[in-house]
């Protein structure tokens, strides 16, 4: 690469991880951040589109932000992936104490809206953390380690292919 880029976007909040995922659309002018530890674990997604007449990052949307479920936060972000044009993105909660979920986003306007259904992993304590979309968005594949019942004897790795069918879910 011959010219580089100056830098983007700080974290949103003090110490909020940003940078703990990150995805680039195929055009390098939309880029996913993850905060996997913002607002105490819980986590959040912020999609950034470059400007080159400004030569500035904005976002797209608002964040998309985690929950906590039963005292437990679910680290949104922990494994984040862009469509070729940055439309759909698909995210990852490692959610440490129940079974982890991939959630897929598409950008209607300046909104992300969830796609489908969340796709949560088989076990509790598994860490589905990891997720890549196809090019256009509609495959997706994810990862996930930590399976077993006697740890760290047992564990095994998951991975797993899902499409998404109209208005049917993922």
């Amino acid at each position: 690469m011959s010219r580089s880029v100056k830098a983007f976007a700080p974290a949103t909040v003090a110490n909020a991880s940003a940078g703990f995922g990150i995805a680039l659309s195929r055009s390098g002018r939309g880029l996913a951040v993850s905060e996997a530890a913002r607002n105490g674990g819980e986590g959040a997604v912020v999609v950034y589109r470059y400007f080159r007449k400004d030569d500035v990052w904005k976002p797209l949307g608002d964040p998309i932000l985690g929950v906590t479920i039963n005292g437990t936060a679910e680290e949104l972000g922990s494994g984040i992936s862009l469509s070729d044009n940055g439309r759909v993105l698909a995210v990852a909660a490692n959610h440490k104490v129940r079974r982890g979920k991939a959630r897929v986003y598409v950008r209607l306007g300046r909104t992300w809206v969830q796609l489908g259904q969340e796709i949560e992993g088989e076990y509790l304590g598994a860490d589905l953390d990891r997720v890549s979309l196809s090019s256009s968005g509609f495959k997706m594949a994810t990862g996930s380690v930590g399976y077993g019942d006697e740890w760290p004897d047992d564990l095994e790795g998951r991975a797993g292919i899902f499409r998404f069918r109209g208005r049917r879910p993922f």
